[in-house]
């Protein structure tokens, strides 16, 4: 009932090593490739870079309505728990992200900044979305990388039912990612990544539970292009501009909702178990540098 955000939808290692996969992969005009380049000036390096994405939400909402449990008897009026998907405002999102690698290891961070969406009137209140996500990963090949995540993000509110309803979502992500040099400096790039997720709520659920655990899953896929050859002897190692599509996709199952008399609205006379199914995408642009 609670949900996430989530980021993401924030960047999954496997995102920070698409893009900065694809920075290093991407051949440059004379045939080599920023990899090559990084690693002739040794084996440790900082890859640093900002995205913007323009993306749109289809958040949670919790809430109650009246119904009659029998329609031909008007004394029949109860209440019953409810949660649908409703459509935010488009925000563009900034995500910057910072990463040291050295060899063919990788740690790295990125911050999706806190970002009010609106709610288009279905809450009282416009909804703020924020993540922080911390990374280990492995470059198996220089087109190829796998990872390993820790993610954790808060939705500001689900519901008007009270007035503090923040969720939190953590959990871990493990992704891999591509880059496959197409021509000259373009190369196309991709990822996928996948976590358990653990979310907390503010609000007790009809079952008197305040967590859900669930699943997400994340995915991009785009081109970049090499600026080696617009360099020189800059500071720069390497860079590169990228666009794409993102998307995540969070799924939680046995969400309880509850059914309640009038005259009490704590205690549920009945429970029945929903699945929820929330997303967010849209196109990315960014830039990453190699130091």
């Amino acid at each position: 009932m609670k949900r996430i955000i989530a980021g993401a939808v924030t960047m999954t290692a496997s995102i920070v090593f698409g893009v900065a996969g694809s920075a290093h992969a991407a051949a440059a005009d004379d045939g080599s490739s920023v990899e090559t380049e990084v690693s002739s000036m040794g084996s440790l390096y900082v890859v640093a870079g900002v995205r913007l994405w323009l993306n749109q939400w289809d958040f949670v909402v919790s809430d109650r309505e009246l119904f009659l449990a029998n329609p031909a008897d008007s004394s029949s009026l109860m209440m019953r728990d409810r949660v649908y998907s409703a459509t935010s405002s488009t925000e563009i999102v900034p995500i910057v992200y910072l990463g040291v690698r050295y060899r063919d290891f990788v740690g790295s961070a990125s911050y999706f900044a806190k970002t009010s969406f609106e709610t288009e009137g279905v809450l009282s209140e416009d909804v703020d979305r924020e993540e922080i996500d911390l990374n280990l990963g492995y470059q198996v090949t220089p087109n190829f990388a796998v990872s390993l995540g820790y993610r954790r993000g808060t939705q500001s509110k689900t519901t008007d039912i009270v007035a503090d309803s923040e969720t939190t979502v953590e959990g871990l992500l493990v992704g891999a990612s591509f880059s496959v040099p197409i021509s000259g400096p373009f190369s196309a790039y991709g990822s996928v990544a996948y976590g358990l997720a653990h979310l907390e709520t503010e609000v007790r659920m009809a079952n008197g539970d305040d967590t859900l655990d669930g699943d997400y899953r994340v995915g991009e896929i785009g081109i970049s292009y090499s600026l080696s050859h617009l360099l020189g002897n800059s500071v720069l190692k390497g860079a590169a501009l990228t666009v794409g599509y993102r998307t995540w996709v969070i799924t939680e199952d046995d969400v309880p909702l509850g059914t309640y008399a009038l005259n009490d609205p704590i205690h549920p006379v009945s429970i029945d178990d929903t699945k929820i199914r929330t997303t967010a995408d849209g196109f990315v642009i960014g830039a990453v540098a190699v130091f």
